[in-house]
C-alpha cells in the first residue's frame, strides 16, 4: 500500500529487486560473510593487485590459527532489476524502473572487524516507467565502496550492519522522455552527462528489541551536468529521494532473511520520470521468492 501525501493518494503496488552476480573466486560469496576469516583464496603467482583473481595476501601470526585480515582481487558481472508497479500506473509516486548491468574489478579486505570492498567497473542500464510510455539508455563507469561492519573479536554475529555508497558517471540517451521533449519544445533531445550517487545503511537492532529488527536508510540523487537554461527553468536538471524504513520480523529469534516479514517506509522526492517531489507512505509484507 503507498500513499503519495497531496499527490496520488492510496494505491496497492509491488516493490521489486532481483540481483545476481558472478564471480571468479569460487565460494567468494561466502568467504565475504565469514566472521572471522580463515584463508585467503587461491591466488596465480606473478600477477598483481589489479588482476582478476589473481592476487590474495593474508595477515597470519605464528601463534593464531586463523589470520588477522585478508585480501584479494576480484572481477564480478552482475544484472539487477528493481523499481516499484501500482495497480494504476497514473497514480505511482515513483516511476522509475530500473534494469541493470555491470562487470567490476573489487578488491576485499576482511577482518574481524568487518568485510571492506571497493568496486570499479563498467555500468549499462534501461530506464523506464511502468507504462514504458518514458525510457532511456544509460551507460558509464560506477565506483562503489561498501563496508559491512563486524562484531567485536570473539564474539559471534549472525547480522552485519551494512554502509554501502556508490558514484556513477553516465552519458544518457532520452530516446523518449515526454517532460524533457515538452520543455524542449521541439528542439532536438540530445544525450548528456549525469552523475548518479547512491548511500544505504543498514542498522540492525538488538534481539530484545524482537519485532522491530532493523532500520534502513537511503539517499539516492541524479544530478545532470550543464543542464541547458531551459532544462533548468523546467527543473528537469536535478532529481533526488531519500527514505527511511522499519522492518518487522514476526519469527523472533532465530528467523533468518528469507521469512516473512513487514516494513513501513517514508520517502521524500523524486527519482527520473517523476513528474513532481512527492511524500510517500509504504507499508506491506516482504518476502525473498528466490
Amino acid at each position: 500500500m503507498l500513499d503519495a501525501k497531496g499527490g496520488a493518494g492510496n494505491v496497492f503496488g509491488v516493490n521489486f529487486e532481483y540481483k545476481k552476480s558472478w564471480e571468479k573466486i569460487a565460494g567468494y560469496d561466502k568467504l565475504l560473510l565469514e566472521k572471522v576469516p580463515t584463508r585467503a583464496p587461491d591466488a596465480k603467482k606473478g600477477r598483481g593487485l589489479m588482476s582478476c583473481g589473481g592476487y590474495a595476501e593474508e595477515s597470519r601470526p605464528p601463534s593464531k590459527p586463523v589470520p588477522e585480515w585478508v585480501s584479494f582481487t576480484d572481477c564480478a558481472g552482475e544484472i539487477s532489476a528493481k523499481g516499484t508497479a501500482t495497480a494504476d500506473a497514473d497514480k505511482n509516486p515513483n516511476k522509475l524502473l530500473d534494469f541493470s548491468s555491470s562487470y567490476s574489478w573489487i578488491y576485499t579486505n576482511s577482518s574481524r572487524a568487518g568485510t571492506r570492498m571497493f568496486a570499479l567497473g563498467g555500468q549499462a542500464k534501461y530506464e523506464t516507467d511502468q507504462s514504458f510510455e518514458n525510457k532511456q539508455f544509460v551507460f558509464g563507469v560506477r565506483g562503489t565502496f561498501t563496508h559491512l561492519l563486524g562484531c567485536e573479536a570473539g564474539k559471534v554475529c549472525d547480522r552485519m550492519n551494512f554502509l554501502g555508497m556508490s558514484v556513477g558517471l553516465q552519458r544518457v540517451n532520452p530516446s523518449k522522455d515526454t517532460a524533457r521533449k515538452t520543455a524542449l519544445a521541439g528542439a532536438p533531445m540530445d544525450n548528456y552527462q549525469r552523475m548518479e550517487f547512491d548511500g544505504f545503511y543498514k542498522l540492525y537492532l538488538p534481539e530484545s528489541w524482537r519485532y522491530l529488527s532493523d532500520i534502513e536508510f537511503n539517499y539516492r540523487h541524479f544530478q545532470e551536468l550543464s543542464p541547458s537554461e531551459v532544462i533548468r527553468q523546467a527543473g528537469l536538471q536535478r532529481n533526488r529521494l531519500g527514505l527511511v524504513r522499519l522492518n518487522f520480523g514476526w519469527g523472533g529469534k532465530g528467523a533468518t532473511a528469507v521469512d516473512p516479514s513487514m516494513f513501513v517506509q517514508y520517502s521524500r522526492g523524486s527519482l527520473p520520470f517523476d513528474t513532481k517531489s512527492e511524500r510517500v507512505v509504504k507499508f506491506g509484507l516482504q518476502f525473498q521468492v528466490f
